[in-house]
C-alpha cells in the first residue's frame, strides 16, 4: 500500500517499477489504492 500519494513518492515508485519491468502492475496497484481511498479513475479501459 502507498502510504502517501505525494508526487515525489509516486514518481520514485513508478521509476522503480519501470526498472523492474513492472509498469502495468504499478498502474494496477495505483488504481486499487485510489479506489480504496474513494478516488474515481476514468481511463480508456475501465472505470475505477
Amino acid at each position: 500500500m502507498i502510504k502517501e500519494l505525494s508526487t515525489e513518492n509516486l514518481l520514485e515508485a513508478y521509476m522503480k517499477a519501470l526498472e523492474l519491468n513492472l509498469e502495468k502492475e504499478f498502474i494496477q496497484m495505483l488504481k486499487i489504492e485510489l479506489r480504496n481511498r474513494s478516488i474515481i479513475i476514468i481511463d480508456g479501459d475501465n472505470d475505477y
